[in-house]
């Protein structure tokens, strides 16, 4: 009885409770391209991203985008910058679906020295992730690989006769 008690517990809660996404950041090593993703469903009152290291974000506000509706803070670079007022993009969190901030990160930064965050008119904090996006080239030479392979695979094999001797 107590363990059919306990699931229902959990179940109720489960399906009262509502889901909180979080920012995600996908970053280009390659080139430190940053692009935020924004999967709430509302407008961010902030959305941030910091260099743990403390310099890896280029200390130029010329070099980020202009989203219309926010507002940008170059206040703490090189650590870290804001935009008040962040738009959603859509629900599905996916790479096209993110804005542009621009190449405003030192290329060959590693994702584990960036942090990236956001915060609602209450100030409640989201702590989001840091997602590397490989190098554009990359998935090509891959898929060019596979054709290759599957080429070879297919190739007729040449039988060997032994020669025979006398």
């Amino acid at each position: 009885m107590n363990r059919i008690v306990f699931t229902l517990t959990i179940l109720l809660h489960a399906l009262t409770t509502d889901a909180v996404a979080a920012p995600i950041a996908y970053y280009n090593p390659s080139s430190g391209n940053i692009r935020f993703g924004n999967d709430t469903g509302g407008t961010l009152a902030g959305m941030y991203l910091q260099s743990l290291s403390g310099d890896k974000v280029i200390n130029d506000p010329n070099r980020f985008a202009q989203i219309p509706g926010t507002t940008f803070n170059s206040g703490d670079l090189p650590f870290g910058f804001t935009y008040f007022g962040f738009p959603p993009t859509s629900p599905v969190n996916t790479f096209p679906t993110s804005l542009d901030i621009g190449n405003v990160i030192v290329p060959g930064t590693p994702t584990s020295d960036l942090s990236v965050g956001a915060f609602n008119a209450l100030m409640v904090e989201f702590i989001g992730t840091v997602v590397g996006v490989p190098e554009p080239a990359t998935l090509p030479m891959v898929g060019l690989a596979l054709v290759g392979t599957a080429a070879a695979s297919r190739q007729p094999r040449s039988i060997r006769v032994p020669l025979r001797t006398r």
